[in-house]
């Protein structure tokens, strides 16, 4: 998992070294594991209207876009 991410974190930014990639790589996945965890252990406490979707997807636009920005 960690090498497929890091191909896609190494086209978002080629110029980040194979040490940043390979811990862009299992910050990211650690951060979207961590979420499903929290969220399957009902201890994400989002407020009713909320989609657990919308979480994933802020932490992942927000990690892609400083990415690119490296």
């Amino acid at each position: 998992m960690f090498e497929l991410i890091g191909i896609q974190l190494t086209k978002l930014n080629p110029d980040a070294t194979t040490s940043n990639i390979r811990f862009g790589a299992r910050a990211l996945w650690s951060d979207v594991h961590g979420l499903a965890m929290l969220r399957s252990s009902d201890q994400l406490y989002l407020d009713p209207t909320s989609d657990d979707k919308d979480v994933v997807e802020t932490l992942v636009f927000n990690f892609l876009n400083n990415w690119k920005l490296q």
